[in-house]
């Protein structure tokens, strides 16, 4: 099987675009800004920085509600750590009483 960078391509188009944006991305961060630049771009670069980050917060958000839904949070963790914890220390007490009475019976 081989793996043609065309097909690749054309069945996962956002995938690629994604691809673009993120190689486009780090290729500014690496060149310096000049002052004309700031000058003439720096509303636009503000504005792009604040919607990113309106747009992270909004994902994060939305990530967090699905996973509460599906119980997957702190308290749910917590919850399960704790059961998990009385589980084994009644397994560690019903080891050291089977161990005790294999002792006293030799």
């Amino acid at each position: 099987m081989t793996n043609d960078p065309k097909t690749t391509l054309e069945k996962n188009p956002l995938v690629t675009v994604l691809g673009g944006i993120a190689i486009g991305a780090i290729g500014a961060a690496l060149l310096p800004k000049t002052k004309r630049e700031d000058k003439h771009l720096g509303g636009i670069g503000r504005n792009m920085r604040g919607r990113a980050r309106d747009a992270a917060a909004a994902a994060k958000d939305v990530g967090k509600e699905h996973l509460d839904n599906l119980g997957l949070n702190r308290d749910a963790a917590t919850s399960q750590l704790r059961d998990l914890a009385a589980k084994l220390g009644k397994a560690a007490t019903a080891a050291g009483s089977a161990a005790a009475e294999a002792a006293r019976k030799k």
